[in-house]
């Protein structure tokens, strides 16, 4: 498993749209950012990008912070929860709190 920050709209986008649409209902707030971003690229000053991906390069997660609001992270970030807080710290990435599935 690896996760990566993202810097480039377009690649997460394209990497992410599968898994986030596999999981619409859950995803809803993620997919309503991507369109904003779409439509206005300015107004949304240094967004963070986050996808994990397993060892064969499959999308697993994928997560999303347009400072200064909460981090999106998707429906199946609940299996990746230990290493997601790991490369949060290590990359010094400050939250101030998290939105997704309960779990």
């Amino acid at each position: 498993m690896k996760i990566e920050l993202i810097k480039q709209f377009p690649e997460f986008k394209e990497n992410s749209s599968s898994l986030i649409l596999k999981h619409e209902a859950e995803n809803n707030i993620i997919i309503s950012i991507i369109s904003t971003i779409e439509k206005d690229k300015d107004q949304n000053k240094n967004p963070i990008f986050i996808l994990i991906k397993s060892d064969l390069g499959e999308i697993k997660g994928a997560a999303i912070m347009t400072p200064p609001h909460l981090l999106n992270i998707s429906y199946s970030f609940r299996n990746y929860s230990y290493e997601f807080c790991h490369f949060l710290e290590e990359k010094n990435i400050d939250i101030l709190g998290i939105i997704g599935d309960k779990e």
